[in-house]
């Protein structure tokens, strides 16, 4: 622990409580906004309202069957991909792509395989087979959002049992534990840390997904409390009924994450796709076998189809006419300024934030350190459409901020500062304990120590967080929430405007520039990935 020898200045918190207040008056605001254009609040109505609670129970089912299969899945896939160190390596690479692709792009491909028109139904038609999957709806719901998080899952189980020594395994072969008891007895011990906390993230990433169940939701029917919001906001103008459902999203999700904040059970998301297998020990329960390879070969073919089928779906005949639109042009460097923007603005504000807050940290300030964090776990719980629409209203009509850009690189360096937050925190203070003290007696302080001993250290880290930023701000579809149609654009928007106008073959075409896009930043985050440790 650091010395308590030099105090904490207070001038080394002016950053950290700048973001704080920002961060706060962002979360208030959004209840600010919708209360006052709510004029005589019934509650009693609203808590009775049939249609509010069928919105609530299909949310939490769709959440709980997503988190449980993928989570089920997610066990045994790493057991099997951990027995083929080569299929694992390709695995890794293939769940990273999946992670930061935006989910437009993603359901696309889904919607071309598993679709009442897709490959699969083709497939069927020519065996005379009826094909009964409904992509739009409460299956096809589930199934995307067990696309998208199970590689992830899988990749954090995976880890778990990376973590069991060569020791153990030998001690396995020599007393001749056979499959089951080595589960029971020691891979569970392994598992069990990680399988509760990836199940409330996967819940929480499922709980309040927008963009899936805008595109595969089948009608009020199959309406989550994150499309009802923005539905109610932007369609009804029924601000009341989306302050009741904003407050059950805020408040349960919160729940969850905080529980897991105090059990210090959050699962670590950090990419080590270069662990080497080579000289591990394998023990013979682990050995590669036929029925292996086949399971292997299965997934793999669930995870790449999608993929392929978004790059031959993309090449047809309206590729080149979406390039010569002028539109799609002006979309793409809409969203090139916005991302490069809100990257620069999420690591700017995410290094000022763990600047303040590893200072509470290591001088035992734990109350304020909390608190600090709590902030940031409460805006990532709040509904993403909710909080958009109330900085919107707020930028526009109190500040009077017309600039297009700069309202939506505020919003989104909002939304995602949580993300950039977590990439730099270790980082951030493990050069605190290393240099603290050495800083201190040479007085390198402020501006000085930044420069000098951080940004060395933590370029990586910061490039890392930048072009993940950049990732989530091109797939975003907040400027939905602000921006009527042709006004402004964005490539997500440009992406759903020709769906919603069911010009499919453009779609698609869009689809694979924007995957295209996507594989160029992914290649420049490999090669910033080469990391120099001195």
């Amino acid at each position: 622990m650091v010395t308590r020898g030099y105090p904490v200045k207070t001038i080394s918190l002016l950053p950290g409580i700048m973001i704080c207040l920002l961060m706060s008056s962002s979360i208030l605001s959004v209840f600010f906004v919708l209360f006052s254009y709510s004029e005589n609040i019934k509650w009693q109505n609203l808590i009775i309202d049939q249609y509010l609670w069928k919105v609530i129970k299909f949310t939490f089912s769709q959440a709980f069957f997503s988190a449980f299969f993928s989570v089920l899945i997610a066990i045994f896939l790493s057991k099997i991909y951990f027995r083929n160190s080569f299929f694992c390596n390709i695995f890794l690479k293939l769940s990273s792509i999946t992670f930061v692709l935006p989910t437009t792009i993603v359901t696309m491909g889904i919607l071309t395989v598993y679709g009442r028109s897709g490959w699969i139904s083709e497939m069927f038609n020519l065996v005379k087979v009826e094909y009964s999957f409904n992509m739009y709806g409460f299956q096809g719901i589930v199934l995307t959002n067990v696309f998208i998080n199970l590689p992830f899952s899988t990749q954090l189980l995976l880890r778990s049992i990376r973590s069991i020594s060569d020791d153990q395994w030998k001690i396995i072969d020599q007393i001749g534990m056979k499959h089951w008891e080595y589960f029971f007895n020691i891979e569970w011990y392994y598992l069990k840390r990680q399988i509760f906390p990836i199940f409330i993230l996967v819940f929480v990433l499922s709980f309040s997904n927008f963009s899936i169940i805008l595109i595969t939701g089948g009608g009020p029917s199959s309406t989550t409390i994150e499309l009802a919001i923005y539905q109610m906001i932007n369609y009804e103008s029924n601000y009341q009924q989306a302050a009741f459902l904003s407050i059950i999203q805020l408040t349960f999700c919160l729940c969850l994450v905080v529980f897991l904040e105090s059990l210090n059970k959050f699962p670590i998301i950090e990419n080590d796709h270069k662990e080497s297998f080579k000289n591990r020990y394998c023990s013979e329960i682990y050995q590669d076998t036929i029925s292996n390879r086949i399971i292997i070969l299965l997934s793999m073919i669930f995870f790449i189809t999608p993929l392929i089928a978004i790059i031959l779906d993309g090449i047809n005949i309206e590729l080149i006419k979406v390039l010569k639109d002028f539109y799609f042009w002006k979309s793409f460097w809409n969203s090139v300024i916005i991302a490069i923007g809100s990257g620069f603005f999420c690591t700017l504000f995410a290094l000022m934030f763990l600047w303040s807050s590893r200072e509470l940290y290591f001088y035992q300030m734990f109350f304020s350190y909390k608190l600090f964090h709590l902030i940031s776990l409460i805006l990532i719980m709040l509904p993403n459409t909710g909080l958009v629409s109330a900085l919107s209203i707020l930028l526009n009509d109190f500040f009077e901020i017309r600039s297009s850009y700069l309202s939506i690189i505020v919003i989104n360096t909002l939304i995602f500062i949580p993300y950039s937050i977590k990439i730099l925190e270790i980082p951030m203070n493990d050069i605190f304990k290393y240099y603290n003290n050495l800083c201190l007696s040479l007085k390198i302080i402020g501006l000085n120590r930044f420069f000098i001993i951080e940004y060395r250290k933590l370029k990586y880290d910061m490039r890392k967080s930048f072009i993940l930023s950049c990732f989530f701000a091109l797939g975003d579809m907040n400027a939905l929430s602000i921006f009527e149609e042709k006004k402004f654009l964005t490539l997500s928007y440009y992406l759903y405007d020709h769906l919603n106008h069911f010009y499919t073959k453009e779609a698609s075409a869009v689809s694979l520039l924007m995957f295209l896009l996507y594989i160029i930043l992914f290649l420049l985050l490999e090669i910033f990935s080469q990391k120099n440790y001195d």
